[in-house]
């Protein structure tokens, strides 16, 4: 993890060059008329993908809207990403370093054996108190 501050320019040479993923955090009050979650007064923080640039305007991917991708103006997007309650966080994911291990075909992750395992302490240890 590192602190620091990206130009627009930036982060369209990341996009460009498809070095890297970029997700961003944006506040969509000045983004999105149309956002059911978005109040009168404040900020309404959103995390959206970056995928490419097309001119002025970013790719953008948003789980939130039923478009498959949009085209936003980096001006917009940038100004939103700006926006006070944001802090400018932002996640690059280079492309770069070795792929990730696929897990073999019907393994469980440590990460859910630790669950069930405290799941079967904590249901075993409700029978013992009853």
């Amino acid at each position: 993890m590192r602190r620091a501050s990206l130009s627009a320019a930036q982060l369209c040479n990341l996009l460009q060059e498809e070095a890297a993923l970029v997700v961003l955090l944006i506040d969509v009050c000045g983004v999105y008329a149309d956002a059911p979650w978005i109040s009168a007064r404040g900020y309404a923080g959103h995390y959206v993908l970056l995928v490419g640039v097309d001119g002025d305007h970013y790719l953008v991917k948003d789980p939130a809207r039923k478009e498959e991708c949009l085209l936003l103006p980096i001006a917009l997007v940038d100004k939103a990403r700006r926006a006070h309650g944001t802090d400018e966080d932002l996640l690059l994911v280079p492309f770069e370093g070795p792929p990730p291990k696929v897990p073999a075909a019907g393994s469980v992750s440590r990460l859910v054996q630790i669950a069930e395992e405290a799941a079967a302490a904590a249901a075993a240890d409700a029978g013992t108190k009853s």
